[in-house]
């Protein structure tokens, strides 16, 4: 009975990350110089996995998270979603965000993917994306 329930709980998991997609698929969407950035990245937090991130300055930006559930989430437990990072400018100058995705019971300490964007806030306060890269898989 052991064997039977442990089965089913793996196939199930492999279902839920199957049903994800490419989740180190970035589908941030931005313009040269925008007002406000919007960042979404794929989530599924029912496997325990979130979204974190880490300024390299603090008051030059302002980040604001939403988790928006994808269209099949009322009919499928543990369907994707995505969560959201509104980033907006506070001051002039240059910032690196760092998101993180993993277990946040280890607080993202075994990271299962890193996106890094080098941002730089104009004097009207207009942020631009310098450089982008990502990580995945990182222990």
């Amino acid at each position: 009975m052991k064997k039977l329930i442990t089965l089913i709980l793996s196939l199930i998991m492999i279902l839920v990350f199957t049903a994800c997609g490419d989740m180190g698929a970035d589908d941030s969407d931005y313009n040269d110089s925008v007002e406000t950035l919007t960042v979404e990245l794929d989530a599924n937090p029912t496997t325990g996995y979130t979204w974190g991130y880490n300024k390299s300055s603090e008051g030059i930006i302002k980040i604001t998270e939403n988790y928006v559930k994808g269209r099949d989430d009322e009919e499928v437990v543990g369907a994707c979603g995505k969560s959201v990072f509104t980033i907006t400018g506070i001051k002039e100058g240059d910032v690196t965000v760092i998101f993180s995705y993993g277990p946040q019971w280890e607080g993202w300490t075994k990271d299962a993917e890193v996106k890094t964007y080098e941002l730089h806030v104009d004097s009207d306060l207009a942020i631009s994306v310098v450089s982008k890269s990502e990580v995945e898989n990182v222990d």
